[in-house]
C-alpha cells in the first residue's frame, strides 16, 4: 500500500473500478426482465415479495414475544430476590449482580419489548392491507 511506502518512491498507477458500471448492466438487465414479464407474472412476483414480507413480520413478531417472556421472568425474579444477609446485599450491590435501582430499567426494557412488538404487528397489518387493495 502507498501509505508503507517510503516517501520517495513512485506512486503507482491506480486503475478506476468497474463496479458501478458493473451494478448499473446488472441492473438494466433485472429492468428489462421485469419490462418483459406478462400482467400474471408480475403478479407471481409479487406474491412471493409479499409472502416473504408477512413471514418476515411474524418472524419478528415471534422473537419479540419470545424476548418480551425473558424479560418478564426475570423481572419477576428480580422482584422476589432477598439478599440472604445484610453482607450478601452490599457485596452483590458491589459486583454489580443486583442492584435495586435496575428494577425500573427492567420494567422499562419490557415496556419497549411489547412497544416493538406490537410495532411489528401494525407492520404486518398494513403489509396486509396494502396488498388487499
Amino acid at each position: 500500500m502507498l501509505r508503507d511506502e517510503p516517501f520517495g518512491s513512485e506512486i503507482p498507477e491506480f486503475k478506476a473500478s468497474d463496479y458501478n458500471a458493473t451494478k448499473l448492466a446488472e441492473a438494466e438487465k433485472a429492468l428489462a426482465e421485469f419490462l418483459a414479464m406478462s400482467e400474471q407474472e408480475r403478479r407471481e412476483l409479487h406474491a412471493a415479495e409479499h409472502a416473504k414480507n408477512i413471514q418476515s413480520a411474524e418472524r419478528g413478531i415471534a422473537e419479540k414475544a419470545s424476548q418480551q417472556q425473558r424479560y418478564e421472568s426475570m423481572l419477576a425474579k428480580a422482584e422476589t430476590f432477598k439478599s440472604p444477609s445484610v453482607e450478601h446485599s452490599g457485596v452483590m450491590a458491589a459486583v454489580g449482580v443486583w442492584k435495586p435501582g435496575r428494577l425500573p430499567l427492567m420494567a422499562t426494557s419490557v415496556k419497549s419489548v411489547k412497544r416493538d412488538r406490537d410495532d411489528g404487528r401494525k407492520l404486518r397489518a398494513a403489509i396486509v392491507l396494502i396488498t388487499e387493495r
